[in-house]
C-alpha cells in the first residue's frame, strides 16, 4: 500500500508538470503567431496583432506573469478581431463592395495594403 501511495504522488506531480508545460507552450505558440501575423503583412489591422505581441513580450521580459483567465480573454478578443478582419477581406471580394469602396481608397490601403489586393483580386 505504501508503494501505491508513492506511485500516486509521483503520478500527480508528473501530471501537474506536464499540464504546466502544455499551458506555457500554448502561450508561447500564441505569442509567436501574433508576432508573425503582425509582421508578415504590415497594415493598420496587423498593427493590432503586432502591438499585442510587443506588449506580451515586454510584460514577460519584466518577469511578470499573466493570470490564465486574462490570457484566455485576450486570446478570445484576438480571435474575434481576426474573424472580423477575415470577414472584411471576404466581403470585399464581392463586386458590390468593389463599386462601393474603390481599391485605391485610403481605407482599403490602410486595412490590407494596396499590393495585397492588387495581387490577389485584380489579376
Amino acid at each position: 500500500m505504501k508503494i501505491l501511495g508513492c506511485v500516486a504522488a509521483v503520478a500527480s506531480k508528473v501530471k501537474e508538470i506536464i499540464g504546466n508545460l502544455i499551458t506555457t507552450a500554448g502561450k508561447v505558440v500564441v505569442t509567436i503567431l501574433l508576432g508573425l501575423t503582425g509582421i508578415i503583412l504590415p497594415s493598420l489591422t496587423s498593427a493590432v496583432y503586432f502591438f499585442v505581441f510587443l506588449f506580451l513580450c515586454t510584460w514577460w521580459s519584466f518577469c511578470r506573469t499573466f493570470d490564465t483567465l486574462i490570457f484566455s480573454c485576450m486570446c478570445v478578443l484576438m480571435a474575434i478581431f481576426s474573424a472580423g478582419h477575415l470577414v472584411v477581406l471576404y466581403l470585399y471580394q464581392f463586386q458590390f463592395f468593389h463599386e462601393f469602396i474603390h481599391p485605391e481608397d485610403s481605407y482599403i490601403r490602410l486595412d490590407t495594403g494596396k499590393n495585397f489586393l492588387s495581387f490577389f483580386l485584380f489579376k
